[in-house]
């Protein structure tokens, strides 16, 4: 269950700052006019959260920051050093590799 919220949080803010650029192309496709401020909006604000989310969405950080809150009295946030996530990338490709 955990694997599908990671992929629905992936997929979903994907189609969010991917989708008004792929309804712009369509419809200059179909000869509607778009104007320059339309683009700019979309190449200077969207598509930059886009790069900037992706890290965070592959990293898994919601669920740590979720398990972390859950585990504190109040849900104070409060990580420690032995509560950080302590996988990398080359620990998780080591280990899909033994599979």
């Amino acid at each position: 269950m955990a694997m599908q919220r990671r992929i629905f949080r992936l997929v979903t803010s994907n189609v969010a700052c991917w989708g008004p650029v792929t309804v712009m192309a369509l419809l200059k496709l179909g000869g509607v006019r778009i104007g320059k401020e339309v683009y700019a909006v979309a190449a200077i604000v969207l598509l930059p959260i886009n790069s900037a989310l992706n890290p965070i969405l592959y990293a898994n950080v919601f669920d740590v920051i979720r398990k972390c809150c859950a585990a504190k009295p109040g849900g104070a946030v409060a990580m420690t050093t032995s509560e950080a996530p302590t996988t990398s990338i080359r620990d998780t490709t080591t280990k899909q590799s033994r599979v």
